[in-house]
């Protein structure tokens, strides 16, 4: 795969700038020359092909060659609730959720979360989204809300048509039925120490099912990955790692 870099604002024309972080990026870390072939992506799920051809003190600009709808994203929405992780591992978390396609992440507030999840940065997360979609080559970003409580959280995810809740005295996961996750999936996974017994009933009540992820205590950021690997694994038929083969060829 061609190096890839992302530009929000790519015009009709046929030529693209990339300026700050990804100029730079292509420039000073990646040390790419002029007439070296790119990808560049827009978020929305097309990607470009490109050839660098000025680079400049505080800007790139690539013309455009071709232009496609590539789709690697899950057949389903998935969301992912989950009390922030300390420190780096919040990073790490978010970078791995972006790679096995979580569609919307919600750093969510309960008792025993941590204070870091009330002072989250959009654009410090977001950067940490854009970066993981250069690595994986994922077309669409990941979507990072701001900070709501438990009860919020509960009463805003009510659509999806499965609602699953990491517990210990949860059930095992079973194979998930494509026409059934069609609706969409919602995985809340607690902080340190988990849910208190009030928030975990809330939970109940409003139809979420607690699930088990073995006798072993995980941490925040494992339990979180560790559900939804299992929920893109369990689904019939199995997700294929190419993803869809709905890549077309748009004009320009």
């Amino acid at each position: 795969m061609a190096e890839r870099f992302y530009s929000p604002t790519i015009g009709s024309d046929d030529s693209v700038v990339l300026t700050g972080d990804e100029a730079q990026h292509l420039a000073r870390v990646r040390r790419i020359h002029r007439g070296a072939r790119v990808q560049v992506f827009d978020g929305s799920g097309i990607e470009f092909d490109a050839v660098v051809r000025e680079i400049g003190r505080g800007e790139v600009v690539l013309n455009i060659e071709a232009k496609k709808f590539v789709n690697r994203e899950l057949p389903f929405s998935l969301t992912l609730g989950c009390s922030p992780a300390k420190g780096d591992r919040l990073r790490w978390l978010i970078e791995k959720a972006t790679e096995l396609g979580v569609s919307r992440f919600v750093p969510i507030l309960t008792e025993r979360s941590s204070e870091q999840a009330r002072g989250l940065r959009s654009e410090r997360t977001r950067r940490w989204v854009i970066e993981a979609c250069k690595q994986c080559g994922r077309n669409v970003l990941m979507e990072v809300t701001d900070a709501v409580a438990w009860l919020d959280f509960l009463a805003s995810n009510t659509s999806q048509s499965i609602r699953l809740i990491a517990a210990p005295t949860g059930s095992l996961l079973h194979m998930l039925d494509e026409t059934l996750v069609r609706g969409g999936i919602a995985i809340a996974v607690g902080p340190e120490g988990g849910f208190t017994c009030g928030e975990f009933d809330a939970a109940l009540g409003k139809g979420w099912l607690p699930i088990s992820l073995g006798p072993r205590t995980l941490r925040v950021e494992t339990a979180a990955l560790a559900m939804v690997a299992g929920v893109t694994a369990y689904v019939r038929p199995r997700v294929g790692a190419g993803g869809s083969k709905d890549n077309r060829l748009l004009g320009r």
